[in-house]
């Protein structure tokens, strides 16, 4: 029986084992997609608490916490920060197999030294243990940052945003923290949002060609502030492109709040998105795609606390034509970006890293890493099988963190001991040829340089 989490911790044979130590282990992390705040890396304050490290923002805790039971007033509610985190450790210790039991074991120990199995009992040991750690006042975002040999992160900001604080930090840390265009509320228009939008352009916006055209200059923008993706979530896509006309007429009807269909909505988001992608392919950024989430499916939390409390889930409705006609349009026009293609449904992966063999070629279209709810040892494993049995696992731009913990990088080890130990168990059945040097080149693409060259950094 082996230890809990000891040093060969999924590492299942002895080449797993060395092909994790020599080519996986410390190598730098580019985290190409997370909600980490830029503003809290530029000011660099030193965390105070396990909670705000750990609770204050993570609704995948959250969530684990309300389905073992655990009262809403220990989660989001009025008790103390103490208390909120006693509660989650009562509810970790029954969330065996949930990767949360693994990764908040293994972020206590790379932070904090802490190498206690976490339970209600002794939270109160490891909560002073950590308070001893943070009252030396070093650990801050970029101390995680560097414990953890992160080159650069690409964080998640609004198409409005000013971006302050990345020209800030640009001007000490070069490349170490850029900011990535989210345009979903540009994919779905209110009229409070093409008002902002108008601001912050400097374009008096009377159409829809003009509403595009202050879009491309918020593109150009983040580009100038050192972007290099551009990031859209969406539960569903229009079958086909519509006119022109057609897409006007619905934009038409946004500032006077006319009644918008559900079709009509679905039918020019597909529009605006294919609109975008073109100039995201002109400006050479990298489209990521996140699709099949379905939002705040608990209306009485969401009324309570907004988005981003742990209520969102996976959507059942088709894409799939959709997102074959958006493409195969783009890449007629000679417009197709490159593309990280995210899936929430486990079932589409493999139909997805099919459509994506179907359309790369000179433009790089590929399978994401497992994301979300998929982000555990049977999701990666899942995920490299389709990436692998349908295309190119060495071209694969590997793992992420999607994450607003600054602790969190843990995740890109758990990734890289699954990833050596599935070459591993391969090479040891005799079904992947065993040459260390190719093997190694792989690996090390994977975890670091696919990223490196697929973002041009």
């Amino acid at each position: 029986m082996k230890g809990f989490l000891r040093e060969d911790y999924f590492l299942n044979n002895n080449i797993s084992y060395m092909l994790y130590k020599e080519f996986a282990e410390n190598k730098p992390i580019i985290d190409y997609h997370c909600h980490l705040s830029a503003r809290e890396i530029y000011e660099n304050k030193p965390f105070e608490s396990l909670y705000q490290l750990w609770l204050k923002y993570d609704h995948y805790k959250w969530r684990l916490m309300r389905q073992a039971g655990i009262d809403e007033y220990f989660i989001t509610g009025k008790a103390d920060e103490f208390e909120k985190f006693a509660s989650y450790c009562k509810a970790l210790s029954g969330a065996v197999n949930n990767p949360l039991y693994i990764w908040s074991h293994l972020e206590l120990r790379k932070y904090f030294g802490i190498d206690l199995v976490i339970n209600e009992k002794n939270a109160y040991e490891i909560w002073n243990k950590a308070q001893e750690i943070l009252k030396k006042g070093f650990l801050t975002p970029l101390k995680c940052m560097e414990i953890s040999n992160v080159k650069t992160i690409f964080t998640t900001d609004d198409a409005l945003d000013d971006l302050r604080y990345h020209k800030l930090l640009a001007k000490r840390f070069p490349n170490k923290v850029l900011p990535a265009f989210r345009g979903d509320k540009a994919l779905g228009p209110d009229k409070a949002f093409i008002e902002d939008l108008q601001k912050a352009s400097g374009i008096k916006i009377a159409c829809l060609e003009d509403y595009l055209q202050a879009l491309y200059g918020r593109l150009e923008y983040f580009c100038a502030c050192g972007a290099k993706a551009a990031d859209f979530s969406f539960e569903c896509l229009n079958q086909n492109i519509i006119e022109d006309s057609r897409a006007q007429a619905i934009f038409e009807k946004i500032p006077s709040n006319q009644c918008i269909s559900d079709n009509e909505i679905i039918a020019l988001s597909t529009y605006i998105l294919y609109r975008l992608s073109q100039k995201i392919s002109e400006l050479d950024m990298v489209m990521e795609l996140h699709m099949g989430v379905t939002r705040n499916k608990n209306k009485r939390l969401y009324d309570l606390l907004g988005v981003d409390c742990g209520c969102d889930g996976i959507s059942e409705k088709s894409y799939l034509s959709g997102l074959y006609n958006l493409l195969n349009n783009l890449n007629s026009e000679n417009a197709l970006p490159h593309i990280i293609l995210f899936n929430l449904n486990p079932n589409l992966s493999h139909l997805l890293s099919v459509l994506a063999g179907c359309l790369s070629g000179r433009k790089k279209i590929q399978l994401g890493p497992s994301w979300w709810f998929n982000d555990n040892k049977e999701g990666i494993i899942s995920q490299l099988d389709a990436i692998s049995l349908n295309g190119h696992l060495g071209s694969f731009a590997g793992m992420l963190t999607d994450s607003r913990s600054f602790l969190s990088y843990s995740r890109h080890d758990y990734f890289r001991r699954i990833l050596c130990d599935y070459f591993g168990e391969k090479i040891q059945k005799g079904e992947i040829a065993f040459n260390k040097e190719i093997i190694g080149e792989i690996i090390e693409n994977i975890c670091f340089k696919n990223a490196q060259k697929l973002f041009r950094l």
